[in-house]
């Protein structure tokens, strides 16, 4: 089951980004039916939310959800992707 994002499991008290983290935040803003970019966003969340929603360490968590989704995409024949292989995030 993909996880799903909640409003409320995690807040961000504190400074608002610098614009730089900004920036990069919007340097990498894709579709958003992109089902691969979806999937490492949900798994990535899924990081953050097993660190107890600790800050700092975003681009660790992004990169590693991008290799759990890469991985999980090269197990799966390119003629049965439909997005489900994708959003299933591993614990």
């Amino acid at each position: 089951m993909p996880a799903q994002l909640s409003e409320t499991a995690c807040t961000r008290a504190g400074p608002e980004p610098s614009s730089a983290q900004q920036e990069a935040v919007d340097a990498t803003q894709v579709a958003p039916d992109d089902p691969r970019q979806q999937a490492i966003r949900q798994a990535a969340y899924a990081q953050l939310e097993a660190r107890g929603c600790v800050y700092g360490h975003e681009l660790e968590g992004w990169l590693k959800a991008e290799a759990e989704v890469d991985a999980r995409l090269q197990q799966v024949p390119a003629d049965s992707l439909s997005g489900k292989a994708l959003t299933q995030t591993s614990a």
